[in-house]
């Protein structure tokens, strides 16, 4: 896939199509948090449906001038997946699951939020590049469905990832209708990465910090486990690292008793884990319990 700003799959009906495009400006939301702005003629067709929408970032390896990408036909995924696994190690780029900030279609731009984690050897090359990131500079993006999807009977909502699901829940907080009631945790490694969100009688958002040297995901199921939660079955929606989610997810569905239908719940990385890592045999047994 070539070209500054492509996108592939309106006229065969790809259900996810792929956009090439450029950085056009990087600002530093916290000391840990950075937002990338990209954009091109062409990203007004990006299909953002709900403030959790997710997308696969792809990032061109050393000497590439752009990442090199296996064309998607139609909406079957895996078998792209196969392709794009198959592909030699030295053209194959770095693959990596974000969530879309902010669309702006009038402006042919998106919001893309990176946690950094530095750019030492073994960070991820995410972080990497954001930390680097320049105009110009190019990113290949693969648009994916989304999972924000409250009733609109739901009582109350509960919202809780780790910093990498802050953007969603960012958004998602935005997103809400007046009189909506919410809670929202998220757990930081640094209190200086919060951020002013929306806040009211109604959504309340609570943020937890990790204690140094123990584990990501650790300090927000504890709180999660020692907070009275209001009345009625809330709408959950829980995302971050895999783990953690399957945790909670355990908890609210077994000690809460919270009916497994009301949990939106989405893995975004996996620890010690890449994006080309197959799951194991207990991991999709736990998804699916």
């Amino acid at each position: 896939m070539t070209g500054d700003m492509t996108r592939r799959g309106n006229s065969n009906g790809t259900a996810y199509p792929y956009f090439l495009t450029r950085v056009v400006r990087t600002r530093r939301i916290t000391p840990n948090l950075v937002r990338i702005t990209v954009g091109g003629d062409g990203l007004a067709e990006y299909p953002y449906s709900a403030p959790d929408q997710w997308m696969k970032l792809f990032f061109p390896l050393p000497g590439q001038d752009e990442p090199i990408v296996p064309e998607v036909e139609g909406d079957d995924v895996a078998a792209w997946y196969r392709r794009f696994q198959a592909m030699p190690d030295d053209i194959r780029p770095n693959m990596r699951t974000f969530t879309v900030r902010a669309h702006r279609p009038g402006d042919d731009e998106l919001d893309i939020e990176f946690v950094l984690h530095g750019d030492q050897e073994g960070h991820g090359p995410a972080s990497r590049w954001a930390s680097h990131a320049r105009p110009g500079d190019p990113l290949g993006m693969l648009a994916g469905p989304s999972a924000f999807a409250p009733p609109a009977d739901a009582p109350w909502l509960l919202l809780a990832g780790d910093h990498s699901a802050l953007p969603a829940i960012a958004s998602s907080v935005e997103s809400l209708a007046p009189g909506t009631r919410a809670l929202a945790y998220v757990e930081l490694d640094d209190p200086a990465d919060q951020q002013s969100l929306p806040a009211s009688p109604d959504v309340l958002v609570h943020w937890v910090y990790r204690d140094a040297g123990s584990e990501r995901g650790q300090a927000l199921v504890e709180e999660l486990r020692r907070t009275d939660l209001p009345a009625g079955t809330p709408y959950v929606w829980l995302a971050g690292e895999a783990g953690m989610v399957r945790t909670l997810r355990r908890h609210l569905t077994g000690d809460r008793g919270i009916d497994k239908k009301a949990v939106t719940f989405v893995g975004y990385w996996r620890r010690g884990k890449t994006e080309l890592d197959a799951y194991t045999e207990q991991e999709l047994a736990d998804a699916r319990s």
